[in-house]
């Protein structure tokens, strides 16, 4: 039995987040020394609650066997913190094609995954999306594609998203799951249609939805549901389908996003009993 969970972490800000580099930018130029100096200054002034949120996501995962997390800020003490704790137990993975080594010290914020030891696993050294936010893996013959999508209307986020739909055509006739934070939304955008077009077209089986739930629960503070896990018919009819079950559980203060759990290969879900689970 192999338990997923994905997370967003928001840099371990909780509900408010380190400071974006596109609230500094005049143009099409970036202001890249100011931006640094306003995540250091971030990073002091919320030093507390970001060691806080750690603490309790690394206790919040760690019943998993495999664990993806979003926005991890690499260039600080939560990571270090995060790296400390997890790797007791668990490998962990870089996006795919790139080096470990280089995340140790820099401002770059990062998809990773954690594997708990003794799960065998394969990592291809290419990315399929030429991307920082991305991790694939197979674990017993079933392709696991975490992906953090970009929500822009840029050039570069259609290449994405047309690089998406490339991916999951590619993998429809396999067992195969994506999930992740997809960033799509609002109909008649570029990045829904595209999400459309992987479920009504190439029949990828939308985990919540299947088990009767609402297309149009939130999973991000703003109201929206952003955060998908889909799976292909051969892996949805593989399995049981009573214990192909999604949660999604937010709670205060640790992100602005909902947890995305996934029992793939028939794993114990657990029911959150949290008040200010969603």
């Amino acid at each position: 039995m192999i338990s997923i969970i994905s997370l967003n972490v928001n840099n371990f800000g909780g509900n408010t987040g380190k400071p974006l580099p596109g609230d500094y930018r005049d143009g099409d130029a970036f202001d890249w020394e100011a931006w640094s100096g306003a995540v250091y200054e971030w990073r002091q002034v919320n030093a507390d609650v970001i060691m806080k949120n750690a603490r309790s996501i690394v206790n919040l995962v760690r019943d998993y066997d495999v664990i993806f997390l979003h926005e991890v800020d690499v260039n600080s003490k939560s990571w270090r913190y995060l790296l400390s704790e997890l790797g007791k137990e668990y490998r962990y993975e870089v996006p795919n094609g790139y080096d470990k080594e280089s995340y140790k010290h820099n401002l770059r914020t990062i998809t990773c995954a954690f594997i708990r030891k003794g799960i065998d696993y394969t990592y291809g050294e290419e990315n399929p999306f030429g991307r920082e936010r991305s991790v694939q893996l197979n674990i017993k013959g079933v392709e696991i594609i975490e992906v953090h999508m970009d929500g822009g209307d840029s050039d570069n986020a259609r290449k994405h998203w047309d690089r998406l739909r490339e991916v999951s055509d590619s993998l429809k006739e396999q067992k195969a799951l994506i999930i992740g934070d997809m960033n799509a939304y609002d109909k008649g955008t570029f990045r829904k249609d595209i999400l459309e077009v992987m479920i009504n077209d190439f029949k990828y089986i939308d985990l919540w939805t299947k088990q009767g739930r609402s297309d149009d629960t939130a999973t991000f503070s703003y109201g929206k549901r952003i955060d998908y896990a889909l799976a292909t018919q051969e892996l949805y009819n593989e399995s049981n389908p009573r214990q192909m079950i999604l949660n999604y559980t937010i709670r205060e203060h640790l992100s602005d996003h909902a947890a995305v759990k996934d029992n793939i290969f028939g794993f114990r879900t657990d029911h959150c009993s949290d008040p200010h689970n969603h």
